[in-house]
């Protein structure tokens, strides 16, 4: 078992007025690969970097099967980690790279409860290291040098470094940020395949929320040192828990639109003509904010909310179309061949609306049905 435990943590760094974690708290479970995901300087890889004890705590604690690991030394705690920058070794071959934690005293709690030191084999070292090899696709690298390799290859070194060891917690600081997009997607997938193969928690940092929606059991968005929401893929998609997630998760983004309470069963967006209706009670102190995710808009034939088109972006299979109404901007989806006209009539889907009341930030749980009033 590997589950993790954050209790109330608190990061300071001595030159700053401001703790970077305030009293942050999470539990990762057994097993789970939980993305943190955020944009720079959100405090993702701080997180990171005290699971590892590569940074202090400044206060809180840190459990790793219920054992408090919050002053027990890097070294000791069964994790590996793997940086962005792949830090080999470039006077080691591949195969060096990967046994070196191999060759290094290892410790463990023997019978009577004592530490006991031993290390591996120089067989045991060979079979781990090329059963890892073989894995992710670097046998027929094993006797190159760093200099010899690709930005792929060698994270990849990197990664199998890490998986040899066979630790409880696998640490990745933003692995795939230096390869290209194609290495990226098929690295995605052997980190994907080997978390399935080996059964270890792994906990993922990046600001890429596509590789996060992709890869994570379960996802922890972040700003400025707190946790906006915890959610599967799909729930954190559908149901955005305040203002901040619903504009960080979704390619294109997710429009956002100002309304006006009516009564308490009713929202005005004056600028598309339509009305809201709210299946439950609206306080008159939010001011609404309606959000739209951009599929949800759908191209109608006749009738509808008439809109402008301002521009047009081709994916391949589909286009991102770019629209207006006097000054308010959304974005759509449409079908790749559509036609493009300088104006159209537009439908809004009613079963994937988020209401937000934009003074607190926060998503109010509530039905909306539309009305259309033009």
């Amino acid at each position: 078992m590997a589950d993790i435990k954050l209790i109330n943590i608190c990061k300071k760094y001595e030159n700053s007025k401001l703790n970077t974690i305030e009293n942050l708290s999470l539990e990762i479970k057994d097993k789970e690969f939980l993305v943190l995901v955020g944009p720079s300087g959100c405090g993702k890889t701080t997180i990171l970097r005290m699971i590892s004890g590569l940074e202090n705590v400044s206060s809180g604690k840190i459990y790793i099967d219920n054992k408090d690991i919050t002053e027990i030394e890097p070294k000791d705690r069964d994790i590996a980690m793997v940086f962005q920058n792949y830090a080999l070794y470039p006077h080691m071959t591949v195969f060096g790279n990967i046994a070196y934690p191999l060759k290094q005293k290892r410790k463990k709690i023997n019978e009577n409860g004592k530490i006991e030191y031993y290390k591996y084999s120089k067989e045991e070292v060979n079979q781990k290291v090329l059963e890892i090899a073989k894995n992710l696709n670097l046998s027929s690298l094993l006797k190159r040098k760093p200099r010899e390799l690709s930005g792929g290859e060698r994270q990849r070194v990197a990664l199998a470094r890490a998986m040899v060891r066979n630790p409880k917690v696998f640490l990745m600081d933003e692995p795939l940020s230096n390869l290209d997009a194609k290495l990226r997607n098929q690295t995605r997938g052997e980190i994907l395949n080997l978390h399935k193969k080996i059964k270890t928690t792994f906990v993922y940092v990046t600001h890429d929320q596509t590789e996060a929606l992709t890869m994570g059991d379960r996802i922890v968005v972040m700003d400025k040192g707190e946790i906006k929401q915890i959610a599967t893929p799909k729930e954190l998609y559908n149901n955005p828990q305040n203002i901040f997630v619903a504009k960080f998760i979704g390619n294109p983004q997710m429009n956002l639109i100002e309304g006006i309470c009516r009564d308490k069963h009713t929202i005005d967006l004056v600028d598309l003509g339509i009305k809201f209706k709210s299946s439950k009670n609206l306080s008159n102190k939010i001011k609404p904010i309606i959000g739209i995710r951009p599929e949800n808009i759908r191209l109608s034939k006749d009738k509808g909310i008439l809109v402008s088109l301002d521009y047009s972006e081709f994916t391949g299979n589909e286009k991102i179309i770019h629209i207006s109404k006097g000054d308010l901007k959304m974005q759509a989806i449409v079908d790749k061949d559509y036609i493009e006209k300088e104006n159209m009539y537009i439908k809004i889907d009613n079963s994937s609306l988020s209401l937000f009341d934009e003074i607190s930030g926060n998503r109010i749980d509530t039905d909306l049905e539309i009305e259309y009033t033009i």
